[in-house]
């Protein structure tokens, strides 16, 4: 049986067509079981109050990958992060987060390395891209 390497992966961005693309490149790579996806911080953040609630939930429901934009209106992905983090004390949470990024900005990925994150993807997500992320997980993860 093929195992893949997530079980849920969850995309935040406010761009439709970032996140069309991405569903079609994670598709095609069949990385995860599940694909969701979100346009803001607060959906986002609320699937992941409600399915990692409890034990059985973050077994199942709760995502063990975010990649997540971060450049959007209102909230942003530094937003996120801060939120997530008073997740991950509350709910002791194991999601790991990539960022997705139009550029490599060292600002942002200052700021995104206060929170933990230790890879990002620069826009446009590709099969590529992506494929060379999965093959470095063990690095980051």
């Amino acid at each position: 049986m093929d195992t893949k390497p997530f079980r849920r992966i969850i995309v935040v961005d406010d761009e439709k067509a970032s996140l069309v693309l991405a569903r079609l490149v994670l598709d095609q790579l069949v990385l995860a079981d599940r694909l969701l996806a979100f346009q803001t911080v607060d959906e986002a953040i609320a699937y992941l109050r409600e399915s990692c609630s409890d034990a059985a939930a973050a077994t199942s429901d709760c995502p063990d990958l975010v990649l997540l934009d971060v450049n959007m209106p209102g909230k942003d992905g530094i937003d996120f992060l801060a939120d997530l983090a008073a997740l991950r004390e509350e709910k002791s949470l194991e999601v790991k987060v990539v960022l997705l990024t139009s550029s490599n900005h060292r600002t942002d990925l200052c700021r995104a390395a206060a929170y933990q994150v230790k890879a990002y993807v620069v826009k446009p997500i590709t099969e590529d891209k992506v494929s060379r992320l999965v093959e470095s997980k063990s690095q980051w993860w």
